[in-house]
């Protein structure tokens, strides 16, 4: 039984990029906390773009990046964090810095080193996009990537949703 429920999670995780090209950044990242539990294990979600949607102006190779630095923090609250909370917001700076913070209200305490690869994972994904990437874990943990105005204008991509 636990092997048929763990070859139905990779069925859907393999399915998310193609929620996220057909239905856009915030339905996948929803997606992905409803498919990971998140809603059974009593979390309540928060999902705020304050931007319109400039993520999935971004690249497919880019908005992917950065679905999967979110699923990883989502799938680390719930594993590790024992929180009610997990909030995602998506903002922009007036100067044009993109940002996008995943916070939680849970215990874990965030070290980036080579025995958590789950958090090396998500650095290592912002390394490759030009993000940079900063994990704080006071009243909970937060994932802080930030793509600079100079990096988002070679990250553009004609495609959008709307």
């Amino acid at each position: 039984m636990h092997a048929c429920i763990q070859h139905l999670r990779e069925i859907i995780d393999s399915s998310i990029p193609s929620i996220l090209e057909l239905f856009g950044f915030e339905e996948a990242v929803r997606s992905h906390f409803e498919s990971a539990g998140g809603a059974v294990a009593g979390l309540t979600f928060q999902y705020e773009d304050q931007t319109n949607g400039e993520i999935d102006k971004l690249r497919d190779t880019v908005r992917t990046a950065l679905f999967r630095i979110a699923q990883e923090a989502i799938n680390n609250t719930l594993r590790h964090a024992q929180a009610s909370q997990i909030n995602v917001l998506v903002s922009q700076s007036p100067e044009g810095t993109l940002a996008m913070t995943i916070r939680d209200n849970g215990s874990f305490k965030a070290r980036v080193d080579a025995r958590l690869g789950g958090i090396n994972h998500m650095q290592t994904r912002a390394q490759l996009i030009g993000a940079s990437f900063e994990v704080k874990d006071k009243d909970g943990t937060e994932i802080g990537i930030r793509l600079e105005p100079e990096i988002l204008s070679e990250l553009r991509h004609a495609h959008s949703f709307g």
